[in-house]
């Protein structure tokens, strides 16, 4: 049997190093997330959110996502694969149009491939540093 605790950690680690290497920057696990309940780590504006399991959730894991990123007044974004698939990510098309320079207000949800969400990230990224 998996421990979970210890899926979820390889998961994370996973996934930091291939933003890390994407972004050319160092993505850390946000250490204080078990004892405060926060996100796990964050990128520019958003709060990421990673989950490695075979039965999705997606509403439970998207509210916590949401909960975790308002109360740090970050954007959600939730990155989760199965086994052997590719990571996905979901964010509110507001934040992905956002990030496009689009200013349309839409209360929707994107699933986009993770490639797709680095693109994202940088531009917050970029923002950031330009006091956007």
């Amino acid at each position: 049997m998996v421990n979970s605790r210890s899926k979820g950690a390889s998961a994370e680690r996973e996934l930091f190093k291939l933003i890390s290497d994407a972004l050319g920057i160092e993505v850390k696990r946000n250490l204080v997330q078990t004892r405060e309940g926060g996100y796990d780590t964050r990128v520019g504006g958003f709060a990421l959110e990673v989950k490695r399991v075979e039965q999705p959730d997606f509403t439970s894991w998207w509210n916590q996502a949401v909960k975790q990123a308002s109360l740090a007044k970050l954007m959600p974004m939730l990155a989760y694969r199965r086994s052997r698939q590719p990571w996905r990510c979901r964010l509110y098309a507001t934040h992905y149009l956002l990030m496009h320079d689009v200013i349309r207000p839409t209360g929707s949800v994107l699933d986009i491939d993770l490639e797709e969400a680095i693109v994202i990230l940088k531009k917050g990224i970029q923002g950031e540093k330009h006091g956007d």
